[in-house]
């Protein structure tokens, strides 16, 4: 059961890790957004995409007969080799050629009725291929915008796109957008019911 739950924790992480937000999903945009400048008119126009960061976790928890067993894994990670623009109307948004890799270290530790038992790190690399999106957005308040069918795409059919908030600001060339997601399920792990909770602190740089 160790190796499957070892294999579901990972999954998990990568899921996270790439914006796989699914099922009940909490967005925070309480994050950044101070100064610059605000409202849909200073977004306007063609953005080169500058990267992304993140400060990912994810807690895989799950009962068998006798014991509960969990793996708590963390990243932090900065994508290289950005690619792409972002273009925004009025109220619309297109993504052109986004594309990014990344590199990694996860740090897992495995849990049984709370005691730590084991941890170990793994080496990830992902690589998102150029890829095209387009959507609507909505300006809340001044220094706010929700994405209503997600904002940049992941690159992966597999992979639902869901709606998120950012916070924003402007300085001279740059515009940055930071937020804050939390993200709950289950999912049955060789016949076990596993319970998933997700959260990540993300920002988002675009620069003209």
């Amino acid at each position: 059961m160790k190796f499957s739950f070892i294999k579901l924790a990972l999954w998990i992480f990568i899921c996270v890790t790439i914006f796989s937000c699914t099922k009940e999903q909490s967005v925070d945009s309480s994050a950044g957004g101070n100064g610059g400048s605000t409202g849909a008119g200073a977004i306007a126009g063609t953005w080169n995409f500058a990267g992304l960061s993140a400060n990912t976790k994810s807690d895989v928890s799950e009962t068998d007969s006798t014991d509960i067993i969990r793996a708590v894994t963390t990243a932090d990670y900065s994508t290289t080799n950005n690619k792409g623009t972002v273009t925004f109307g009025t109220n619309t948004f297109t993504g052109t050629g986004i594309g990014y890799d990344l590199s990694t270290t996860a740090f897992v530790k495995f849990y049984t009725n709370g005691v730590l038992e084991d941890s170990l790190q793994m080496p990830f690399s992902f690589t998102l291929p150029p890829a095209t999106s387009s959507g609507t957005y909505k300006l809340v308040g001044k220094d706010s915008l929700y994405f209503t069918g997600g904002f940049i795409s992941i690159g992966l059919d597999s992979m639902e796109t869901k709606p998120i908030g950012y916070k924003y600001v402007i300085a001279g060339n740059k515009l940055t957008l930071t937020s804050k997601f939390t993200n709950s399920f289950q999912e049955v792990d060789n016949g076990v019911m596993a319970t998933i909770k997700q959260s990540a602190d993300i920002t988002v740089v675009l620069q003209k």
